[in-house]
């Protein structure tokens, strides 16, 4: 097993658990939507009282932002150095074609 390989391992394995608290996490929030009726009558609270948040409901909040980014940015890598990963096996594919005439697909890294 190659060092990319287990780059690969420890991003899934990473990438699940990271789903899995992401959406706790969001079901953890408190809903302060008062619905269809709140938006159209209005709110009875004032602009300072309806922004003020408890500090568990701020950090938690802060926490849940911080772990979307990590998991949107560990995803998106994974992702380019798959994308890497496949483009250089065609052009290595397409290089050996146009040496030996054949369609000789030799494996980069042994896979």
């Amino acid at each position: 097993m190659g060092p990319l390989e287990i780059f690969y391992l420890i991003a899934g394995i990473v990438l699940f658990i990271g789903a899995i608290v992401l959406v706790v996490m969001v079901l953890l929030q408190s809903n302060s939507s008062k619905g269809l009726s709140g938006t159209i009558v209005g709110g009875s609270e004032t602009y300072f009282g309806k922004n003020k948040k408890k500090s568990i409901e701020k950090k938690l909040l802060i926490a849940t932002i911080v772990v979307a980014i990590t998991f949107c940015v560990l995803a998106l890598v994974v992702f380019a150095l798959t994308m890497n990963a496949e483009t250089q096996q065609t052009l290595y594919n397409e290089w050996l074609e146009q040496i030996f005439g054949s369609n000789t697909n030799i494996q980069i890294n042994g896979n």
